[in-house]
């Protein structure tokens, strides 16, 4: 048992050099170590540099679509992230058209379909790159606008970008 669970550490760590192409490879090798010894299934996820959470991930992938009749090549075009969000809702019903749903669907319009709500919002995404120091700056110009710090976490931090955008504008307009 013990050399089983060596093999898969090391089979795991060697998949993950190439994730995105290996996710499903690694998903099986995890969910044996997790069904072995929990211990040594923890040390494949730090062995490998994968956290905690991708690694349930993973083993949910494999539990969802493991034994489906589905191309792997499908799957690794539908990518790890939207797999893990369909795999609490597949079976043998639903994989086909889940899967399909996916293909057509970006993961923000799949997550929002899958609670049951209406992907057609206009909402729009900006991600913002900072260094440490120009971060500071705006972290403390969003809490004067009303952002809240809790712990490394930044709420309510959409309404004070607002606010203080319509701030900036109602001082240049005098």
């Amino acid at each position: 048992m013990m050399a089983l669970a060596k093999k898969l550490i090391k089979l795991t760590v060697s998949l993950a050099i190439e994730f995105e192409q290996n996710f499903l490879e690694i998903g099986r090798a995890l969910r044996e170590l997790y069904e072995i010894d929990r211990d040594e299934f923890n040390q494949a996820l730090k062995a490998a540099k994968l956290g905690r959470r991708k690694g349930y991930y993973l083993v949910a992938i494999d539990r969802a679509f493991g034994s489906a009749t589905v191309s792997k090549y499908r799957l690794r075009r539908i990518g790890w992230t939207k797999l893990a969000m369909l795999s609490p809702h597949i079976d043998k019903y639903s994989c086909s058209q889940l899967l399909t749903l996916a293909e057509e669907c970006t993961a923000k319009e799949l997550e929002t379909i899958l609670r049951g709500e209406d992907p057609t919002s206009k909402e729009r995404t900006i991600v913002l790159y900072y260094s440490q120091q120009d971060y500071d700056v705006l972290e403390e110009a969003l809490i004067a606008f009303g952002g809240i710090k809790t712990g490394r976490v930044m709420m309510n931090r959409e309404e004070a970008l607002l606010q203080m955008a319509q701030w900036a504008i109602d001082l240049a307009a005098g």
